[in-house]
């Protein structure tokens, strides 16, 4: 027989349309060939599911009696599960920011996004340059800085310089 341990916790509100559930998961088979498990992040919203999984180093078969499905952590005092629980502590309080700040547009909003979101998996809008980045330090951290002398900025001006000099003749300059 197989058994999965599944803990769900679910959020209904008037503002949004439908139910948005959240849980955290870890689908332990006593059939399994597997020794380790990882641990899922499953979100329910109009009537949709999504997954991922999470980060976390999966979990051994001998650590699976530290789970506790209800409270959907860890119930050991050791460092690694602390730490467990605080990584998912993390992520359950963003999913709470994310349907703090979505709240109005939730209804057109898949369970998809809300997993990538959460996960870190959605994709950047525009990624920077080695050069771009270099160039936006020295403009945002090093000149207004006030406690840097004039020479202090002339020289890391120069050594911008020297680099974007560098990247260009090594072909680099577009290097994400």
């Amino acid at each position: 027989a197989e058994v999965t341990f599944i803990a769900s916790i679910k959020f209904i509100t008037p503002q949004f349309l439908g139910t948005v559930g959240f849980l955290f998961s870890v689908e332990f088979s006593k059939n399994s060939k597997r020794k380790y498990y990882p641990i899922y992040i499953r979100i329910l919203h109009n009537r949709k599911k999504a997954e991922g999984k999470t980060s976390l180093s999966p979990i051994s078969e001998y650590e699976i009696v530290n789970w506790d499905e209800t409270a959907q952590r860890f119930k050991s005092k050791d460092k690694k599960y602390l730490s467990y629980n605080l990584f998912l502590n993390a992520i359950e309080n963003e999913f709470h920011n994310y349907l703090r700040d979505h709240r109005t547009e939730m209804s057109t909003k898949t369970p998809h996004e809300v997993v990538d979101y959460l996960l870190s998996r959605d994709k950047p809008e525009e990624q920077m340059t080695i050069l771009e980045a270099i160039n936006q330090f020295y403009e945002n951290d090093i000149l207004p800085d006030v406690d840097k002398a004039p020479g202090t900025k002339r020289n890391y001006k120069k050594s911008v310089n020297h680099f974007s000099n560098f990247l260009k003749y090594t072909k680099l300059d577009k290097l994400i």
